[in-house]
């Protein structure tokens, strides 16, 4: 299926969590990384797509190379069992249009002291933060909170989460706190697993500090891809069950929480627009992600966790914001979103930043 924006003015910016890039591409019947880049249409410069679940050795002339773009990855690094085929991101830019003046694959890359060594939190393949002069672009694939086979089956856990919800609706969706936070975070990880909650904390920590960071700076930001996180009951086809199912008011949960502050950027001038709400904020059942094994798609049984933000001094470049279910390839859809100034393409660099494919020493030749 082709998705085009010729005709549209201004540059487009895709982002779609694809589920493995390769499979992807099978998916749609594309033979080739340019032909997937290329069916977006003409206007569009940046194409960022997270869950390529692709090593660095996969890498060929047709990952890395494709004609009239640059490609930059950020790849899972574990040595684990999971490092065949997990997580990854990677961002796509017309040569010309949209290339960025530099690249880099951790959240700490502008934060000073301790918070800037090297570590776990940046061996998932989760993030690659690009600049492109008028704005710092995070292209993220943050972490999931999964539920546990012994939170779905010990009797002993439900009642503690019963016992959390009675509590989460006493204080009408406030998030508890003090006292009661000890007793939270046991009843949550009761059902949830305990290593992958604290990473997203640590994850979405990073994140905020780093963005505070670029808006300090005076800069703006856009920030894209799967957060893994519903923001608003209407972004959830059944936000009660997941009350039941996790023990908690859908709206005290920690993450949705976290991120309705996050974008209001508190202390900082600089607030972030959800853009797809800008545009239709009282569209119902707008998702961007189903369960494949249920067959959810079908029914449109699913959650809006892919997103768009914006720094709201950008707001007056974007023509246009929306999601695509129509757009068939993986268990999530695409989001993409329109920019208007007409100074589009920006004077570019005279090279792409080192983290490039293309500047790899096996591909140099080819350029």
């Amino acid at each position: 299926m082709a998705c085009k924006t010729d005709g549209v003015s201004g540059m487009g910016v895709v982002s779609w969590n694809v589920n493995s890039l390769p499979a992807c591409l099978k998916r749609l019947n594309k033979n080739s990384l340019a032909e997937f880049l290329e069916m977006w249409g003409s206007n569009t410069g940046i194409v960022c797509v997270q869950e390529t679940k692709m090593r660095k050795e996969q890498l060929d002339e047709n990952y890395a190379c494709p004609g009239g773009w640059e490609c930059m990855y950020s790849f899972y690094t574990c040595q684990s069992s999971k490092s065949v085929g997990y997580s990854g991101v990677a961002t796509f830019v017309r040569k010309g249009v949209a290339v960025p003046v530099a690249a880099h694959t951790s959240l700490t890359w502008n934060l000073q002291g301790a918070s800037k060594e090297k570590n776990e939190w940046d061996d998932e393949g989760r993030c690659l933060i690009t600049d492109h002069g008028d704005f710092i672009l995070y292209n993220l694939y943050a972490p999931a909170s999964r539920v546990t086979q012994e939170g779905k089956t010990d009797s002993l856990k439900q009642q503690k989460i019963t016992d959390l919800m009675r509590i989460s609706k006493v204080v009408e969706g406030v998030l508890v706190r003090k006292v009661q936070e000890e007793r939270q975070d046991s009843a949550i990880f009761a059902i949830l697993d305990e290593e992958r909650y604290i990473y997203k904390r640590k994850f979405f920590a990073l994140l905020e500090q780093s963005v505070r960071e670029v808006v300090r700076s005076g800069r703006q930001v856009m920030i894209v891809g799967d957060l893994n996180v519903a923001l608003a009951r209407e972004d959830h086809f059944d936000p009660l069950s997941w009350e039941v199912e996790v023990g908690l008011s859908f709206e005290s949960s920690e993450f949705r929480l976290w991120m309705k502050q996050f974008l209001r950027m508190e202390g900082d001038e600089t607030a972030l627009l959800d853009l797809f709400r800008v545009y239709f904020p009282d569209r119902p059942s707008a998702f961007t992600c189903w369960n494949q094994k249920n067959g959810s798609r079908i029914t449109n049984s699913g959650t809006r966790i892919d997103y768009i933000l914006l720094s709201t001094a950008l707001q007056g470049e974007v023509t246009n914001c929306d999601i695509l279910p129509e757009m068939s390839g993986s268990d999530h859809c695409p989001v993409r979103a329109s920019l208007s100034n007409p100074a589009y393409p920006r004077p570019q660099p005279t090279s792409a930043p080192p983290l490039a494919a293309s500047k790899m020493p096996q591909f140099r030749k080819r350029l």
